[in-house]
């Protein structure tokens, strides 16, 4: 009797399996868009990124506008303006010449591509110098990092930063970790070991050691609220979805004319250099 019950089993799955009919669902692939990733510092050239999405199932890289005309204007009186005329790269604009920004100048975007015109503006906002860096084993293992620094935060609230930390000149942060934060609660205060990067808590960002010898650096941007708020958007959609969460979304960016991403105009600061260990 066993053996008649498995193969009835057996003979009723083959006939499930050879009535299948394959059904394929047709998906919207939703509007292509271009992404404006751009930049002006106070220091070296500014920079825009222009390219554009995919479909959902395209595995591709996105494709890489080449023939945008960009350029970015220093909005006081009388205004300036710079074209970003070369491309270092495909889809990589830049200038000919350094062109580095002003604390508390206000700058415009502008990128034509085609007949469409995309606009955004920033903000230039102050920064103070980072007076002392460390890299500690972090204190529950010995494989992982913390890199700590000393910095006067200037009085008066509304001054938001980003920091990237250097190993050899190469910038070594994962590319969906933010290290970001205001001056809500440490407002005209000195802070001394202000931890930049946790390993155990920077979401894979520190899966490798440093080498030994290596000279390590912090870099600390200025930021407008947008901009901080925007890097934030980015941080929760790469890494706070859970499975209450709502489906992810594109970060809000302030690029007028129907295009994603985000222009910034940022002041820079760098640490001393330390040797690890």
């Amino acid at each position: 009797m066993k053996v008649s019950f498995y193969l009835y089993i057996a003979l009723f799955a083959a006939a499930l399996s050879a009535c299948e009919d394959v059904v394929t669902i047709p998906l919207d692939e939703g509007d292509k868009k271009y992404v404006i990733d751009a930049y002006i510092e106070s220091e070296g050239s500014p920079q825009a990124t222009i390219s554009q999405t995919q479909a959902y199932n395209n595995q591709a890289s996105p494709l890489r506008i080449e023939n945008a005309i960009v350029s970015i204007t220093d909005a006081k009186t009388p205004s300036i303006t710079v074209q970003l005329d070369k491309q270092t790269s495909p889809g990589v604009y830049t200038t000919t010449s350094p062109f580095a920004g002003t604390q508390g100048h206000v700058y415009e975007l502008r990128v034509q591509i085609g007949t469409e015109v995309f606009t955004a503006r920033d903000t230039l906002k102050r920064i103070t110098p980072i007076d002392a860096i460390k890299v500690e084993k972090n204190a529950n293992t010995d494989t992982r990092l913390s890199i700590k620094i000393d910095q006067q935060e200037p009085a008066g609230l509304g001054d938001q930063y980003r920091w990237i930390w250097y190993a050899n000149g190469q910038t070594q942060l994962h590319p969906g970790f933010y290290a970001t934060a205001d001056d809500m609660l440490v407002d005209g205060n000195y802070i001394s070991n202000l931890t930049i990067f946790n390993a155990e808590y920077s979401y894979g960002s520190f899966e490798y050691e440093i080498p030994h010898g290596a000279a390590v650096r912090i870099k600390v941007l200025s930021l407008s609220r947008p901009v901080f708020l925007y890097y934030q958007q980015l941080q929760m959609g790469s890494y706070g979805q859970n499975m209450f969460s709502p489906p992810p979304a594109n970060a809000p960016g302030n690029i007028q004319g129907g295009a994603l991403g985000f222009f910034r105009a940022s002041a820079v600061s760098w640490s001393p250099e330390t040797i690890y260990p």
